[in-house]
């Protein structure tokens, strides 16, 4: 944040608190619990700054550079509260929000959105996104805790517990296939940088292979290859994606804009079709919507899953009163018969 100094980290709640490390008294109740604060922000500057600020009230901080390393890094313990940057490199804040909301475990979270630029308009798309509150950052350390700790204050307490293997936060991994080891190199780079699981492969047949063996959640394939090319390479993956398991997103890479082969590989099962040449940052976009569009469909997947185990096990509970009834007025009417015969028996 552009005003906190690193010399003054430590003295916003000593001088809320008349210097009781952990304790506001302005705020009227001690804050001295071990609370865990996740910061996501690409500068480590500014990282640097609010890890000293937070830890001088006995917070626990997790730093995180990008959106995608912070939902891969959510798990057990969750944080109690998460500060964002709004704007971050790959995926912004305000989709990170979304993300957040989606989850049924992670939905809670108070989530405090920050940023320098465009404060009006971020501050309504923070909000719509589904932040709690929006803070810039431009202002002082002492609104920085006082929103914090007003978040927290009214922050239900939560046990939801996500097991990282099973949690839909996990990095996406991404395979890409090019003959050119420079390229291949950077562009694993640059997908690295935003959190994402990267792996290479520098022929057609090698990259199927690979997707044989492990799984993958987007495939990067150039059109132009020596032996098998991109088109080929795209009608194996369509003719392999039901043995693959989940939604296995495909973009076809070119050097060239030309419609026709657009077309072709659109054609032969590839779900976007980016140029070499154009700025990375809407490869990046396109991997971003490809990558939301599978948690929607797998979310919706697990909310159905969901509604047909509680329908299973209210027809099991149904079914079991049944039979119980069942059996007790079979009880009964042997009881009665027995009564009968006994009747029966004495006159």
């Amino acid at each position: 944040m552009k005003n906190i100094e690193v010399g003054q980290a430590m003295s916003p709640c000593s001088r809320l608190s008349g210097g009781s490390s952990g304790t506001c008294a302005s705020q009227g109740e001690p804050m001295n619990r071990a609370f865990r604060i996740m910061v996501i922000e690409d500068s480590e500057t500014q990282a640097f700054k609010m890890r000293l600020l937070f830890e001088e009230q006995g917070w626990q901080v997790v730093a995180a550079g990008a959106a995608e390393g912070a939902l891969a890094a959510l798990g057990d313990p969750l944080p109690n509260l998460i500060l964002v940057d709004y704007n971050l490199p790959g995926m912004r804040g305000d989709e990170f929000c979304r993300r957040i909301r989606m989850n049924q475990d992670t939905r809670g979270i108070p989530i405090l959105m920050m940023t320098a630029s465009a404060p009006d308009r971020a501050e309504i798309l923070s909000l719509e996104s589904g932040a709690d509150d929006y803070i810039s950052k431009s202002d002082s350390p002492e609104d920085l805790l006082a929103r914090i700790r007003g978040l927290l204050r009214k922050a239900s307490a939560r046990s939801a517990i996500v097991i990282p293997q099973d949690s839909a936060f996990r990095s996406a991994r991404i395979l890409t296939i090019d003959d050119g080891p420079t390229y291949l190199a950077y562009l694993g780079d640059e997908l690295r940088s935003q959190g994402y699981e990267v792996e290479s492969a520098t022929s057609g047949p090698d990259g199927l292979t690979r997707l044989e063996t492990q799984s993958f959640d987007c495939v990067l394939v150039d059109l132009v290859m020596p032996g098998m090319d991109g088109i080929e390479v795209c009608r194996r993956i369509t003719a392999m994606r039901s043995t693959l398991g989940g939604a296995l997103a495909v973009i076809m890479l070119t050097a060239s804009e030309n419609k026709g082969d657009m077309n072709r590989g659109l054609e032969a099962g590839a779900d976007d079709f980016v140029s070499k040449s154009g700025d990375l940052a809407v490869l990046r976009a396109r991997i971003q919507a490809l990558m939301r569009r599978r948690v929607f469909q797998e979310e919706n997947a697990r909310i159905v899953d969901e509604i047909k185990a509680r329908d299973l096990e209210t027809l099991q509970a149904r079914a079991s009163l049944e039979i119980a009834e069942a059996r007790a007025t079979l009880s009964e009417r042997l009881i009665q018969v027995n009564h009968d015969l006994q009747e029966a028996n004495r006159s």
